[in-house]
């Protein structure tokens, strides 16, 4: 009975392959306050990102203070690798700096675009007019010794064309106080879980256990 025991978690042990998902949860602010789906859960990194459309248009000093001794305590400003990295799940190409400004394959980007918009929300859709129609996320973001940054990815259509797509990061992002567009890209870590083969062997060694009792029982 041990050796099929052992055999079978020797099975079970071998390389798994595993898949990262992006998830959707509910926010806990405090006891008994809950927002619905404004966070995304990345299992690839344990990393979970707040809907940008939650802090539009918040002074950065607010949102700092709120990160130290506030309702955002535990999370931060995002680094750029970080957003590169969610938006290549995304299915954004990987990050080129020459991709400021425009970008050879609209048609990927537009479908990118739909997607990270279902997952953080829309930015710049409020000053589409007419027939241009702007979609995507303008986000503040950390930069080098502490300072802020920005990361932009949206596009610009006219008559239902895409003519602009600017994705990247910017140095220029406007103050989201006088932006209606600019919001922050904030993460905060979640406990990674315990590794495949490690569970498998906890859940072995926990059956190992089981048989050598229940044989000093028999005894």
């Amino acid at each position: 009975m041990l050796i099929r025991i052992v055999t079978f978690i020797i099975f079970l042990s071998f390389p798994i392959i595993s898949y990262s998902a992006l998830i959707q949860t509910d926010w806990l602010i405090a006891p008994g306050i809950v927002e619905e789906g404004v966070i995304t859960r990345d299992t690839s990194t344990s990393l979970e990102w707040l809907s940008l459309e939650r802090m539009l248009g918040r002074p950065s000093d607010s949102v700092s203070s709120w990160m130290s001794d506030g309702y955002l305590n535990g999370w931060r400003f995002a680094e750029e690798d970080e957003v590169v990295g969610l938006l290549v799940n995304f299915g954004f190409p990987g990050y080129d700096y020459s991709l400021n400004g425009s970008h050879s394959d609209p048609d990927l980007i537009d479908s990118s675009i739909n997607i990270l918009t279902s997952y953080l929300g829309d930015t710049v859709s409020s000053v589409s007019s007419g027939n241009v129609q702007y979609s995507g996320v303008i986000g503040v973001i950390k930069g080098q010794e502490e300072e802020l940054n920005g990361f932009t990815a949206y596009t610009i259509s006219i008559n239902g064309n895409i003519e602009y797509v600017h994705y990247g990061s910017s140095c220029c992002v406007e103050d989201p106080t006088i932006s209606s567009t600019t919001s922050y890209f904030l993460v905060r870590e979640t406990p990674s879980p315990v590794p495949i083969p490690a569970a498998i062997w906890l859940f072995g060694s926990g059956l190992i256990g089981l048989v050598g009792y229940s044989r000093l029982k028999k005894a």
